[in-house]
């Protein structure tokens, strides 16, 4: 999804929100813009040489585009949950999603920046 149509899409579900969604939708926008994608790039760059692979084979293996790896691994694009799920398949790693509640000092820390 390009930026723009996130954005419309961004624009359209805020008008259709209301009360406690609408403050949990809000604080998710607001921690997901947050977010440097450069830690997630370097890591997945780490461990893609780690592993032998090029960004080429990777992209090969993984149907994502060689560009969008290079723009993920440079920390100037944010990768997808999908994506990641694939390039994490395809270099042997299982991607697992934990909420942020279950590391209390990290929310604090993130919080405060």
């Amino acid at each position: 999804m390009a930026a723009r149509d996130f954005a419309t899409y961004l624009a359209k579900r805020t008008e259709e929100r209301d009360g406690e969604t609408a403050e949990l939708f809000d604080a998710l926008v607001d921690h997901f813009e947050s977010i440097s994608a450069a830690p997630v790039g370097a890591a997945l760059a780490a461990i893609r040489t780690d592993v032998g692979l090029t960004q080429t084979e990777l992209a090969a293996r993984t149907g994502v585009d060689q560009g969008d790896i290079s723009r993920i691994e440079r920390g100037i694009a944010n990768p997808t949950v999908v994506t990641l799920d694939r390039i994490g398949e395809a270099v042997g790693y299982k991607v697992a999603w934990v909420p942020v509640t279950a590391f209390p000092d990290a929310a604090k820390a993130d919080s405060a920046s």
